[in-house]
């Protein structure tokens, strides 16, 4: 699928938001998705070059934050053409999200911590996340929480439809988090960042109130003094709003010797750290997922951490669970996991089991499906139901059809097909008896945005004949052509074999030649493929009532395919077909005999399918 990623927001990769976007931009291109990245030049040189994604890098002047948030939220819906991706992916949408809705949108929410933490953030920033970014995610075709209790919170504060919602956990690295040390890896992390003792863990910005490091630091300070004398508190991370209240306890704190501040920690060093760690605490007030906690389970790491918010959903069993706004108990909890050997051993095997919840592929899977539920798998216009597939699928059917010597009958339908099933619901039957019904023409896919139906693709006749060619020249799949006036299925053979010089055409004729000698002529011949061009409803007919007998693999009713390739009408130029006006062409080439059905025919198309939707209308 072709993705729109919006990476602003992306915080010079100091959080985690930041592992956030580089997990799942990998993870979505390994899976073969095409990604066109938009970042600030400032982040830029912090991601990877990956197969498949363009990265789009905006001036240094949207740097600023403020500069970022108003050109995401102005500048960039109309930047880029909702025609050329199957969907827009805004992965930190509780921070940049455009103001225009323009897009199929998968809008990914980690927190609304917001609502929970009193002044965790200025006023200006309460009213943008408060205020103006729930207008543009409510808009989102679908909104994506990491954990079940962002999903509450989506449902509570920023009124998002529930059937909007779909839960995805994090992911974690179960390539570099793991138990097996490397040789000589803790004096490794001793020795660079300083540390002398064994130690306690907690890695976070430094963020006050909400990362809750005065409680954890006045915990530290009830602990036995034996257990002082042996284990540091270690706390790892930049700096950050309310750093310098944490910064002055501690300055003044007689346990300031065994507290240290080690500033950010390089993703490449997390793993040892976590393994050369005692115990890992996150006594954060609120967290959408915490990811710390899976990594160190993941490296054996014990880990004690908030009951509250996602951290106790996370955790599960395999953490020792504590109300963050309780000193003693965040005080007891340590204790516990650091003297109660037994206890310690039980959560460290539980702790192996739980991040098996956890995966960036996974995760990435249900993004792209997200993106996929803009395509639903069939839609029904008017009474008929067709395929929303594209060219390539329709093509991989055919193939494996004939392949695994299958039978397979193919049907198009294009505007005038609607509106013809809308009288004769003969016909309209016929179609429900067909493998594959495929969108034929601008008119369905106009008809698919009025009624928020999209299709994924214009499937025609016209356009696959060329590659339908190519693949039967490659596999040494038979052709037969039957339909049209007298001598053009002739001629587009001669056509069709001037170009594909190996093409198996193993038999023509006309449709005005007697049915049942037309039927012996084509069995006799035994084709893989069989093109039919009778005209809409005839064709169909002709299939259904002799499918058995015609001794095919594949046959599709192709309309007026055989005049285009014969060269009786000239193909509709590429450049008009883009544009959706293939049918102006048509009824320039022939203006009598096509002006009911596309003066008249289309535009009581477009009122029908306004009028009637899904609908075939009375029977």
């Amino acid at each position: 699928m072709k993705i729109l990623y919006l990476a602003c927001g992306f915080d010079g990769g100091f959080s985690g938001i930041s592992v956030y976007m580089r997990n799942t931009m990998l993870r979505l291109a390994e899976a073969g998705h095409e990604l066109t990245i938009v970042i600030t030049a400032a982040d830029r040189p912090l991601l990877p070059e990956l197969e498949g994604a363009v990265y789009h890098v905006l001036p240094p002047l949207l740097n600023r934050p403020l500069a970022n948030m108003l050109y995401s939220w102005l500048i960039f819906p109309f930047r880029f053409s909702p025609k050329q991706y199957d969907f827009l992916l805004l992965p930190a949408a509780n921070r940049r999200a455009p103001g225009f809705h323009r897009f199929f949108t998968v809008a990914v929410v980690h927190d609304l911590s917001q609502y929970h933490v009193k002044s965790k953030y200025d006023l200006f920033r309460m009213c943008y996340i408060k205020s103006v970014l729930p207008y543009a995610v409510r808009k989102a075709e679908r909104v994506i929480a990491i954990s079940g209790s962002t999903a509450e919170d989506l449902k509570r504060f920023w009124k998002i439809d529930p059937a909007r919602i779909r839960v995805n956990f994090n992911g974690y690295g179960a390539d570099v988090f793991h138990p097996e040390p490397e040789a000589g890896e803790r004096e490794r992390i001793m020795e660079k960042y300083q540390l002398a003792r064994p130690f306690i863990l907690y890695i976070s910005r430094i963020e006050h109130p909400g990362k809750n490091h005065l409680r954890l630091i006045q915990a530290y300070e009830k602990l036995p003094e034996k257990l002082r004398e042996k284990y540091d508190l270690v706390l790892g991370g930049s700096p950050w709003s309310g750093a310098d209240t944490v910064f002055d306890y501690v300055e003044k704190s007689a346990c300031r010797d065994k507290i240290r501040f080690i500033g950010f920690v390089d993703s490449a060093d997390l793993p040892a750290f976590y393994r050369s760690a005692h115990l890992y605490i996150c006594p954060s007030l609120f967290e959408g997922f915490g990811l710390p906690v899976p990594e160190a389970m993941a490296c054996g790491t014990v880990v004690a951490c908030s009951d509250n918010s996602s951290l106790g959903e996370i955790a599960g069993n395999a953490a020792e669970l504590f109300s963050p706004e309780s000193v003693p108990e965040i005080a007891r909890a340590m204790e516990k996991t650091l003297c109660d050997t037994q206890r310690r051993r039980t959560l460290r095997e539980r702790g192996f089991k739980q991040v098996r919840l956890f995966s960036w592929k996974h995760h990435a899977e249900v993004l792209a499906a997200a993106g996929a539920e803009k395509y639903a798998p069939r839609n029904t216009l008017l009474g008929i139901t067709y395929d929303n597939i594209t060219m390539k699928h329709a093509l991989d059917a055919i193939r494996h059809m004939i392949v695994r010597r299958g039978h397979g009958r193919i049907a198009f339908v294009n505007a005038d097909c609607f509106n013809q099933g809308w009288k004769n619901h003969a016909y309209r039957d016929m179609l429900t008896h067909f493998d594959y019904v495929l969108p034929d023409g601008s008119g369905i896919a106009i008809a698919g945005k009025l009624l928020h139906a999209p299709i994924r693709e214009n499937v025609n006749g016209t356009d696959m004949l060329p590659l339908l060619a190519e693949m039967a020249e490659k596999e040494g799949f038979t052709i037969y052509l039957h339909g049209a006036r007298p001598g053009v299925a002739d001629a587009m053979r001669e056509n069709l074999l001037k170009q594909w010089k190996n093409l198996k055409i193993v038999g023509t004729g006309d449709g005005y030649s007697d049915q049942a000698e037309a039927v012996g002529k084509i069995a006799g011949t035994a084709p893989d493929i069989l093109l039919v061009a009778l005209g809409v409803p005839r064709q169909e007919a002709f299939i259904l009532e002799n499918f058995q007998r015609l001794n095919c693999r594949v046959a599709l009713g192709v309309g007026g395919l055989f005049d285009f390739y014969s060269g009786r009408i000239p193909r509709v130029p590429r450049w008009m077909r883009r544009v959706g006006m293939e049918w102006f062409f048509r009824f320039l080439m022939e203006p009598r005999r096509m002006f009911r059905r596309y003066i008249i025919g289309n535009p009581v198309f477009l009122y029908r399918t306004v009028r009637y939707g899904k609908s075939g209308g009375k029977t």
